[in-house]
């Protein structure tokens, strides 16, 4: 299946062989009264969001490990097949892994076929979903250290930084939620909804914040002449990196209970996330591409502005040059990943499973990028000296141009 760092919590893979389709055709004459999906032979209940009993909201016989399973509907005259889509299973124990009965569609309560049902377990998935796992975890866990070190230092306060907090927190936010479903993995109904909408809104926000970070550094740098109110400036990014996404969270709830063939999210059908490659690329995709490709024009013109000049690199020019360096880096490890990602899912393979790995750790690649090797924090920790660690005096004295020329002050000087 493609690798997505979405359906790290819910991956799933649709193409089952051709030889279990044809096992579960072969048991349905033989498990229509040995094992049947509801007590006493009830009728089973078929509605666009979930499967259950007529009186009951459990099947009895499902296999106790089964997470997805496969539905055959039968017509009970000529006993064609159509294979449907997964769904949650309800885990009570039973050691079987099929089930039959007498299903009705809630839509057309006039209409009976025979179902049955089949659970298919995935083992080969097991190590990697692993590793995205302990990846997800390692990359909160890297991330709030990410925060904990600017809210301490007040050197990062710039709105460049500013900025920057907002995008871990909002990539923060999208990754616990991640993690929350990889521990509870039974998330169905209304609960798996509401998280598929809030994961949608913080990743998009993400990007949206990348966007602004990629922005703010062009315009130091090329409308570096024009006087900016940087606490108003603020506002604005405030109303383009969450609004933006809140307008795309909006459509996409209108949409989602919209009947006809209008495209809707349709979160809660196959997994939490989108029901296939339409939906995810009018939704999420789509607009990520489109802000990708803004933020490398950005570089382009100010790399273009910055490097024009070889002759004069006065203090404001080597000033702006570290800062493009400094969110470049960030963007190349944010950015390209992405686009791997967005490759991996149009081309699906297990090759692809480090660039998975690499976007589920991105909390880490963050910290490396924007603490680790930045001599403007080792500089304001050393002198901090936060829950009493010293880190070396000579720490203390680390020459950097980002900090004693930052953006908005070399602005003034021009």
């Amino acid at each position: 299946s493609s690798g997505s760092v979405y359906e790290c919590a819910w991956r799933q893979d649709m193409g089952k062989p051709a030889i279990d389709i044809l096992m579960l055709y072969l048991m349905i004459c033989q498990t229509q009264s040995e094992n049947p999906c509801c007590e006493n032979n009830e009728r089973i209940i078929m509605t666009e969001t979930e499967v259950k009993c007529e009186t009951s909201d459990k099947f009895i016989p499902l296999y106790n490990e089964c997470q997805d399973f496969f539905y055959l509907k039968v017509d009970p005259t000529n006993y064609e097949s159509e294979v449907q889509k997964y769904i949650d299973t309800y885990i009570n124990g039973s050691q079987k892994r099929h089930c039959s009965g007498l299903g009705v569609n809630a839509s057309d309560p006039e209409s009976h076929q025979f179902h049955a049902f089949i659970c298919f377990e995935d083992t080969a998935e097991d190590q990697p979903q692993l590793l995205y796992t302990i990846s997800q975890v390692v990359s909160v866990v890297f991330i709030i250290l990410t925060l904990v070190v600017y809210w301490m230092l007040p050197e990062l306060r710039d709105i460049q930084d500013k900025s920057v907090m907002c995008f871990i927190g909002s990539l923060g936010m999208g990754y616990i939620i991640l993690t929350y479903v990889q521990f509870y993995q039974t998330v169905t109904g209304l609960q798996c909804v509401i998280i598929g909408f809030l994961v949608y809104f913080w990743f998009l926000s993400s990007f949206f914040w990348l966007h602004i970070n990629c922005f703010n550094v062009w315009r130091s740098s090329v409308l570096g002449h024009i006087q900016w109110e940087e606490s108003r400036l603020f506002i604005y990014y405030i109303g383009a990196g969450w609004g933006f996404p809140l307008l795309f969270l909006i459509v996409a709830m209108i949409t989602h209970n919209m009947p006809g063939s209008i495209i809707r999210p349709n979160f809660g059908e196959r997994s939490c996330w989108f029901a296939g490659n339409v939906e995810l690329w009018s939704f999420f995709y789509g607009p990520v591409a489109f802000l990708l490709i803004g933020n490398i024009l950005y570089f382009l013109s100010t790399a273009c502005h910055l490097w024009s000049d070889y002759e004069t690199p006065n203090i404001r020019l080597k000033s702006l040059r570290y800062k493009f360096a400094l969110y470049l880096r960030l963007y190349l490890a944010m950015g390209i990943t992405w686009i791997f990602e967005i490759i991996s899912y149009i081309y699906p393979g297990s090759l692809w499973m480090v660039t998975d790995i690499l976007n589920c750790l991105q909390g880490v690649i963050i910290f490396i990028v924007m603490i680790a090797t930045r001599r403007r924090v080792w500089r304001g920790l050393a002198r901090r000296k936060p829950f009493g660690i010293s880190f070396g005096r000579h720490w203390e004295t680390l020459h950097d141009v980002e900090t004693e020329y930052p953006i908005e002050v070399a602005e003034g000087e021009s």
